[in-house]
């Protein structure tokens, strides 16, 4: 019986490049058909900010989920553009 390696190859890095290029392209895609424009990263994820207070991200859904920055934090908002 032979054990298999847990050390990543080069077919599987590939793998995973290219999903999380896929994955990126989708969430910009998801950005643009929600209205969402100049993405900026920070905190190592893409942030689409609405005023400098008030920001979304694009979820693993592909909707977008809203922040509000306050001194204690980012705690999750109601969309601004809603009540408008």
């Amino acid at each position: 019986m032979k054990l298999g390696s847990i050390l990543p190859t080069k077919e599987s890095v590939k793998c995973n490049v290219d999903f999380a290029a896929r994955n990126t392209m989708e969430k910009k895609k998801a950005a643009y058909r929600a209205g969402l424009y100049g993405g900026r990263i920070q905190g190592g994820e893409l942030r689409y900010y609405e005023t400098p207070a008030i920001y979304a991200i694009i979820g693993r859904n592909m909707a977008p989920r809203w922040f509000e920055v306050t001194s204690h934090g980012d705690y999750p908002t109601k969309d601004p553009r809603a009540a408008q």
